[in-house]
């Protein structure tokens, strides 16, 4: 064992940690592991969840730990309503799902949905820990009970209890059961930031929470932003973090953002405006898939399976984009880029051809059609000049886009795109279930307005599937099901949230989740939040379970 290993053992105190350790000497090396050791090992949060619990044992006087033979019957306690659901603590090691996010004092939501039932099949109630962290401290914690199919809203700390808080952090979402399995131990959820004096709204899905030592990393793949933003980076050692711009080509409307601070992966990107006001929110990554190897042949080559991907823009005059085709996120680096705008119809409006320069990595597409005249809403078609069979390799590139909405001469919120194809139409198919269940949020009294889009777009030929299911869970415990939901084929829907059935909303208090399923094929979605006023529009991709 190595000396450093040796030394720290003493004090690591969990197996996540100690894999960590080892991981760290192995990416720095004996020397520099010292120094890392001391500067983040010591700091009791990778991961141990048991500083949760703790915290809420205190913060609750009365709440008892409970062991994992007597937690099914203290969950139903709860459940039947003979306890209060802060007066149970599952004793750590308990079998647990969790998630993070920023936290902004005022402005953090978080769209929960008990999916285990379905996905799980684990059909008790779940108990459900919120807890706001910031500092290497739990500052305020708070358990709900949360039944199977529910969804739960959470809006913010009531302002009352807010005084000895601190303004910004992390939020940490925990479900917990003893037989909950899932998939890296992570529940998908949304985490929204919204300001309706501003009239602003941004969302994300959940990240998972790192458990070992995740190694210090630049920004990732998403960490550009237009060159008149500097936003934040937020992990667990940092709130707000600011990020400096790194030009790659003057040619670019977005820039690569760089900190001199080590930050970790699977952080946020956030950007608020110099009155305190939140304007967009995006989590990092870091593809490990590489670039893939173009064949020498294929520019000479026809395409017959070209490489596309598809976003919406709602008003094309108002929420025009920036667009980020970095070559890690595409999965190879693009010579030839072919944008098509549609309307709804799919009729097209206008399209321009480009050769990407060496090192421009982005396009704004305000400057692209400015002599076009667009209008309303618009689907938007790149075509990266590419065949699928273009590649040595049987991996279908994700041709990913990253996308920055504006909002009139402000900033808005990000989105990303990613391939949708399913069995019946993948490029190199192969059996296996691509049963698409996905989910997006709904929430009402807030003067905002939803859009779905459904992408069906790309594949090497069209999907013989036209049609998606969807349910509609509430946060009422209901569930309402609207079957072979007609969809465009090479293209995108758009659904109205207005436009669903009536009877959803009447079992509605303030949310929802729009629950998209299919037994073939994996359609891509992404949700859109629109402030009824302003314009200003915050999503993201549909997210799974």
């Amino acid at each position: 064992m190595h000396p450093t290993i040796a030394t720290v053992k003493s004090w690591v105190p969990n197996e996540f940690k100690q894999k960590g350790l080892e991981m760290m000497v192995k990416w720095a090396g004996p020397d520099k592991a010292d120094e890392l050791c001391q500067k983040y090992l010591d700091k009791p949060l990778f991961l141990a969840l048991e500083k949760f619990a703790y915290a809420h044992l205190e913060r609750y006087a009365g709440s008892t730990l409970v062991p994992v033979h007597q937690q099914k019957a203290e969950l139903f306690n709860v459940y039947y309503g003979n306890k209060d659901a802060n007066e149970i603590v599952p004793e750590p090691g308990t079998n647990f799902a969790a998630s993070y996010g920023p936290y902004l004092e005022g402005k953090s939501k978080i769209l929960i949905n008990n999916f285990y039932s379905r996905n799980y099949g684990v059909r008790d109630p779940l108990l459900l820990r919120i807890s706001i962290f910031q500092n290497q401290k739990v500052w305020w914690t708070e358990q709900h009970i949360l039944p199977a199919n529910k969804v739960f809203y959470w809006e913010g700390v009531p302002e009352a209890e807010r005084a000895d808080l601190p303004s910004k952090g992390m939020l940490v979402v925990e479900v917990i059961h003893p037989n909950l399995r899932s998939f890296k131990n992570h529940i998908r959820c949304f985490f929204m930031l919204r300001d309706e004096e501003a009239g602003t709204i941004c969302g994300v899905h959940a990240g998972a929470i790192p458990v070992g030592i995740a190694y210090a990393l630049p920004p990732g793949d998403r960490g550009f932003a237009p060159q008149e933003l500097l936003p934040m980076y937020n992990d667990f050692f940092h709130e707000q973090l600011p990020l400096q711009s790194r030009t790659i080509h003057e040619d670019d409307p977005l820039v690569r953002l760089k900190t001199d601070d080590p930050i970790f992966a699977n952080g946020f990107y956030t950007s608020v405006d110099s009155k305190g006001v939140p304007r967009a929110i995006w989590h990092d990554h870091n593809r490990d898939g590489g670039l893939l190897p173009i064949r020498p042949e294929a520019k000479t080559q026809k395409s017959k399976y070209p490489c596309v991907t598809t976003f919406y823009v709602p008003d094309f005059q108002l929420n025009v984009p920036m667009v980020l085709f970095n070559p890690m996120e595409v999965g190879f680096q693009p010579q030839e880029i072919t944008v098509t705008l549609h309307n709804r119809g799919m009729e097209v409006l206008a399209q321009r051809e480009l050769d990407v320069r060496e090192g421009v990595q982005s396009i704004d597409l305000k400057t692209l059609f400015a002599q076009d005249e667009i209008t309303g809403e618009i689907i938007v078609i790149v075509d990266f000049g590419m065949d699928f069979y273009s590649f040595d390799s049987h991996r279908v590139p994700p041709c990913y886009l990253h996308v920055y909405y504006r909002c009139g001469d402000e900033l808005a919120d990000q989105i990303h795109t990613l391939y949708t194809y399913g069995y019946k139409n993948h490029p190199f198919p192969t059996p296996a279930s691509n049963r698409c269940r996905k989910m997006g949020p709904l929430t009402i009294n807030e003067g905002l307005k939803y859009r779905y889009t459904i992408i069906t777009t790309g594949g090497v030929k069209q999907n013989p599937d036209t049609t998606v299911n969807f349910r509609v869970f509430t946060d009422t415990g209901s569930e309402h099901v609207i079957n072979n939901y007609p969809l465009i084929n090479d293209g995108i829907t758009i659904v109205e949230a207005e436009t669903l059935p009536q009877e959803i909303f009447d079992n509605m208090e303030k949310s929802a989740v729009i629950w998209m399923e299919h037994e073939t094929t994996n359609f891509f979605a992404h949700w859109y939040a629109i402030d009824e006023v302003t314009g200003h529009v915050g999503g993201d991709h549909f997210t799974g379970g």
